[in-house]
């Protein structure tokens, strides 16, 4: 009975664990998934500096400094007011394709490029 009992409890352990270990899936307006790439914020740099995705996937920025980031491609096309320090922020861009550079208004020396592909 104690073999039966510990038993269950491991298998239950076990699935609990993978069935937490999923990640949140986004759908598209098709009802398919979009896939998502992760920037890391951390030592004055985006990781990795340059990401090529396929046209209509997202991509989570993820602050791991402790000062806050505020995203943008030029002076009128603004991302993002500020991510707050170990927080993240999702970007999704169905229409573009080709190279699209960014920076940091905060930190302009804090610059990355997205190259989205057909």
């Amino acid at each position: 009975m104690r073999k039966l009992i510990f038993g269950l409890l491991f298998l239950g352990g076990i699935c609990w664990s993978l069935g937490c270990n999923k990640t949140p899936t986004d759908f598209n307006g098709q009802g398919g998934t979009v896939l998502t790439h992760y920037v890391i914020i951390k030592d004055s740099s985006f990781y990795p500096s340059v990401l090529t995705i396929a046209q209509g996937n997202s991509v989570t920025f993820v602050n791991e400094t402790d000062h806050p980031h505020a995203l943008s491609i030029d002076s009128t096309h603004i991302l993002t007011d500020t991510i707050p320090p170990h927080r993240s922020f999702y970007y999704l861009n169905n229409s573009f394709s080709g190279a699209l550079n960014y920076y940091c208004r905060i930190h302009p020396n804090v610059t990355g490029v997205i190259v989205y592909q057909p």
